[in-house]
């Protein structure tokens, strides 16, 4: 497996190592990241591809009168 790189500016990365379950791969976040993006289990997360090689991940919020929404 390789190793996953995140970074949240260009001098902070962290280098996770993807764990297999099966033929489930699993992307474990540091706390960190999940703090930073008030992520918690049962969140809806969405990969944006920015097309450049480079991937965001966003936490999308629930808006009652409409559904889904990406967060601000």
């Amino acid at each position: 497996m390789k190793d996953v790189v995140y970074s949240d500016n260009s001098t902070k990365t962290w280098t996770v190592a993807l764990e297999e379950d099966g033929d489930n791969v699993i992307l474990p976040l540091p706390q960190e990241i999940l703090d930073h993006l008030d992520i918690k289990e049962g969140d809806t997360l969405k990969w944006k591809d920015n097309g450049n090689g480079t991937w965001s991940l966003e936490k999308l919020q629930y808006d009652s009168d409409g559904g889904l929404t990406e967060s601000l």
